[in-house]
């Protein structure tokens, strides 16, 4: 007998050596003393189980209570299709076991009535010690098991009418069944029964349709939390100085150091929790060491552990992988690497535990028993299939390591099976590349030697005619580029005569054009002094009609430009300056129109460094013909800012 059962829940017998949960024990003991039912829920891996067997079933003891525990899981006791028999069939048979076994003597022809119901095999098979009734204590264990062996909603809701009925102070009788169920009530002594039901807390949700029977089921719940540190460490140290009893190791002592490390390796990081499924993995990993370092039980050697012992911190991460691992190695019928294909077959993509159809896990019927057997399966029986899964979260953890682990070696593996692949393709083909190469090269170099000693003699005469060759494309060479000098020289010459005629019509027309411009306005202000106000008029709109006209010879310049190297609107600019020519003068001989010839003036400028490009050496030169016109703008930024010209 063991100190720490590991992951297998404490049992009825481990009483004495249950530790750490005297309060938990102590309140649902209360509890169920005061009422009928009594919901005790928890997350998985808290110890639902071992506070039943072990805490509170013999604390109910003494107060004349006799436990039956009910499981709805096929493989839990008994034998039998859970699904096939039903759940009335599956609570009588073992509620008939747990009678037997109270009533040694009994005679197995006193079997219960097939079709007695709840309350009627409560109330006539009592257990009697000493002339005294027992109360039954009815514990439905992972009552989760309820839903998934049964999901059929008529099968359920047909067990819960007699569960009701077993706990209501008056006996229901069903007269009929039509859609809804007819009941008629009858007087009748209550059975002095309770029932107790664990189920995970992340199933809590099915006990909704329980209340539709039971309608204050939920209102006396009790959820097991995680332990405490100081609770913890009373569940560390305790049981291994218990003396009495036939465990198969001394007094084991862990000192404070060791207590510590433990709580400190089983604490969650981040909630602080503490399970006890954690420390019962970490103390029966150093109780089996010990049991087998000594060879055998050694119930009379008194323990003290050493922090060596389990490897410090750093050891205590690694049990939980040690106990998987450890638990699949020891399994012969089949290869490890098996097992493993199949076990991470239970989890999805993010590690999180999947139900398994029997078919689907290819392993042996024992190899499945036997990792049901150390807790790393769950085996359950679903809709008339079994179905596995992984028993727990924690375990789930080192199977996912060992999901990655099997993984990257897989991967490696293949890599290196890829690898050696592709080197023995290469090396088959470098052999036969080989053999055709010598086999080809070994007629060729027989053909070529022929060959070569024809072809030599035609090289010899090739190379002279290419010598000839490249003679003749060299002075073919020099002959098309003496061609091409001549041919440049005349397009030059040609070019240069174009635009000296270009430039010589350009310039007689300029000298016209200015000739004219000033006799017409010498003679058009001459006139304004002996003139009157209409004569007045009358030349500026001579003058006026004078400079359209010089603007239109400007504009018919522009082709002539575009022969121009430098590309510059010499026109304009000559423009400008006439037009500053003619204000000047028009200034120095009247000034009543002063005022309006400068405002023409200023109109017929804008539109004449409009045509100036916005190239430096335009601006550079059509600067230096305003000051030679002695104009009266003298900055150049006004030039600079004017538009671009538009002449192309």
């Amino acid at each position: 007998m063991r100190r720490y059962p590991g992951i297998t829940p404490f049992k009825v017998q481990d009483a004495p050596v249950f530790k750490g949960r005297a309060t938990e024990t102590q309140e649902v003991t209360n509890l169920i003393l005061t009422q009928k039912t009594l919901v005790l829920f928890a997350k998985s891996g808290m110890g639902k189980t071992s506070l039943l067997n072990a805490g509170v079933v013999p604390a109910l003891k003494r107060y004349g209570f006799y436990s039956i525990p009910i499981r709805f899981n096929q493989f839990a006791s008994g034998g039998g299709d859970a699904e096939q028999t039903g759940p009335m069939a599956r609570f009588i048979s073992q509620y008939q076991q747990a009678y037997d076994a109270f009533n040694r003597t009994r005679s197995r022809a006193e079997a219960f009535a097939p079709q007695a119901t709840l309350r009627e095999v409560v109330s006539n098979n009592p257990f009697i010690l000493r002339r005294q009734p027992l109360i039954p204590l009815l514990v439905f264990d992972q009552f989760e098991e309820f839903f998934r062996t049964y999901p059929q909603r008529d099968q359920r809701v047909a067990f819960l009418q007699q569960l009701a009925e077993l706990l209501s102070d008056t006996m229901q009788h069903a007269n009929g069944f039509s859609g809804e169920q007819v009941l008629d009530h009858v007087e009748s002594k209550p059975v002095n029964v309770r029932v107790v039901f664990s189920i995970r807390s992340d199933m809590l949700n099915l006990m909704q349709e329980v209340s539709d029977f039971l309608p204050f089921v939920l209102q006396t719940r009790y959820e097991l939390l995680p332990m405490l540190r100081k609770q913890a460490e009373q569940a560390i140290r305790e049981p291994g100085l218990v003396a009495d009893g036939p465990y198969e190791t001394g007094p084991i002592t862990f000192p404070d150091a060791c207590v510590n490390d433990i709580l400190t390796g089983v604490q969650d990081a981040y909630s602080g929790e503490i399970e006890s499924f954690q420390l019962q993995l970490v103390c029966s990993y150093l109780e089996d060491k010990y049991i087998a370092e000594a060879g055998g039980p050694i119930p009379s050697k008194a323990i003290t552990v050493k922090q060596t012992d389990y490897g410090g911190l750093t050891g205590l991460q690694n049990i939980n992988e040690a106990y998987f691992s450890n638990t699949i190695n020891a399994i012969n019928e089949q290869p490890r690497t098996v097992i493993m294909s199949q076990l991470v077959t239970l989890l999805n993509d993010n590690g999180n535990r999947i139900l398994k159809e029997d078919s689907e896990l290819d392993l042996m019927s024992s190899v499945k028993d036997r990792l049901v057997d150390h807790r790393i399966l769950k085996r359950d029986k679903i809709q008339g299939n079994t179905y596995y899964e992984i028993s727990h979260d924690k375990i789930a953890l080192g199977v996912k390591k060992e999901k990655e682990k099997f993984e990257a070696d897989q991967k490696l593996a293949q890599e290196r099976s890829e690898r050696n692949r592709k080197i023995r393709n290469a090396i088959i083909g470098l052999g036969i590349l080989t053999l055709v190469l010598s086999s080809f090269f070994t007629i060729e170099i027989n053909s070529t030697n022929k060959e070569l000693e024809r072809k030599s003699d035609s090289l010899i005469l090739a190379q002279d005619s290419l010598q000839k060759t490249v003679g003749f494309l060299q002075d073919t060479r020099d002959s098309l580029k003496a061609k091409s000098d001549t041919l440049e020289k005349y397009n030059n010459k040609l070019k240069q005569a174009r635009l000296k005629k270009a430039w010589s019509d350009f310039e007689n027309a300029k000298t016209l054009m200015k000739a004219r411009l000033f006799m017409e306005a010498k003679r058009t202000l001459d006139s304004v002094d002996a003139g009157t106000n209409n004569a007045n008029l009358s030349s500026y709109h001579r003058l006026r009609k004078l400079t359209d006209q010089a603007r239109k010879i400007c504009e018919q310049m522009i082709p002539v430009q575009k022969l121009m190297e430098k590309g510059a609107c010499l026109e304009g600019m000559y423009y400008l300056r006439c037009a500053n020519e003619a204000y000047v003068m028009a200034n120095g001989k009247q000034k009543k129109l002063k005022g309006r010839f400068k405002a023409y003036y200023f109109s017929e400028k804008q539109l004449a460094t409009r045509l100036l490009l916005t190239d430096q050496t335009t601006r550079s030169y059509a600067y230096s013909g305003l000051n030679r016109a002695d104009s009266p703008i003298k900055d150049i930024n006004v030039i600079e800012q004017s538009k671009p010209c538009n002449c192309k």
